[in-house]
């Protein structure tokens, strides 16, 4: 199975995953992050900090960006979903 990498971004730059995480395809990678958006907000909410330009990039073994999740598409389909 291959593996991913999710990278935090926000406003003081980015926080690169250096572990990776072994997900059966890009889709399930992305559930993953999706969620993790979705917790990371409201963790934040509860702090009172505002997350909504931030994003998770996924890369992949080679380094090469295959997605980008940012916060404020995510929550925007969340609300409507």
């Amino acid at each position: 199975m291959p593996y991913f990498f999710f990278d935090f971004c926000d406003d003081d730059g980015r926080d690169e995953d250096t572990d990776g995480i072994e997900f059966p395809n890009i889709e399930a990678a992305y559930l993953d992050a999706y969620h993790s958006v979705i917790d990371i907000w409201a963790e934040a909410r509860h702090e009172g900090r505002d997350v909504i330009r931030h994003r998770i990039v996924i890369r992949d073994t080679t380094g090469s960006i295959v997605m980008e999740l940012p916060f404020g598409e995510v929550l925007g389909a969340a609300s409507r979903g």
